[in-house]
């Protein structure tokens, strides 16, 4: 899910997590209370639906308490892995998973994710480390020698 940015694997671990779906987003809107965000309220696990509601600042606290987990943290830099599935005539499948956050891999984040709705267009959370967060700010033919 956090690889390949794919929406059908949050629905996955929701029906996984053994709640129903009403459930899961309950625990969702009430992990947002309790961080204090007033204005986010979720509708589905997946992010899909347009009435998913937040703002910049909340959801940058819903990212900073997803990054904090080291496990997620880690698996937002993961350029590509390869799932192994068993078909159903037993064979094995390899299926290639690519993580298409170039833009922001570039930053060497220590976590990041994006995200895509029509009504939202593109949208970002990034997580860099307070003392390299200058070298990328400036334009690269603008950066001195010693800086690389």
């Amino acid at each position: 899910m956090l690889v390949a940015s794919s929406n059908q694997s949050a629905a996955i671990l929701a029906e996984a997590s053994g709640l129903t779906k009403e459930d899961f987003v309950a625990k969702m809107n009430a992990k947002a209370d309790e961080l204090g965000l007033a204005k986010t309220k979720f509708v589905d696990a997946s992010g899909l639906d347009c009435n998913n509601i937040s703002t910049p600042k909340e959801y940058a606290k819903v990212a900073q308490e997803a990054f904090n987990f080291e496990k997620i943290a880690t698996t937002t830099r993961i350029t590509s892995y390869d799932i192994q599935a068993i078909t159903s005539s037993g064979t094995i499948r390899t299926i290639p998973v690519v993580n298409r956050n170039y833009s922001l891999l570039a930053f060497q984040p220590e976590a990041s994710k994006t995200g895509y709705l029509v009504e939202a267009q593109r949208n970002s959370s990034l997580k860099k480390d307070k003392q390299s967060r200058g070298d990328y700010a400036r334009p690269q033919h603008e950066r001195k020698k010693q800086d690389y």
